[in-house]
């Protein structure tokens, strides 16, 4: 759950860099950093959806 919250923060940090430093080198940077908390963010989702299913399966 940690790992979902910490992503979506490096996602929008890195959103905010892209978009203050459009058309110049830190925009690329901005999007790496973006694309690294959007692949953590949703890591975490799946790894909580996993969880949730396997959660059901043992309650049913």
């Amino acid at each position: 759950m940690i790992g979902l919250f910490l992503g979506l923060f490096i996602l929008l940090f890195g959103l905010a860099i892209l978009f203050n430093a459009a058309f110049s080198e830190r925009a690329q940077i901005g999007a790496v950093i973006a694309g690294i908390g959007f692949l953590i963010s949703s890591g975490s989702a799946l790894q909580l959806i996993i969880a949730l299913v396997k959660s059901w399966g043992a309650a049913g």
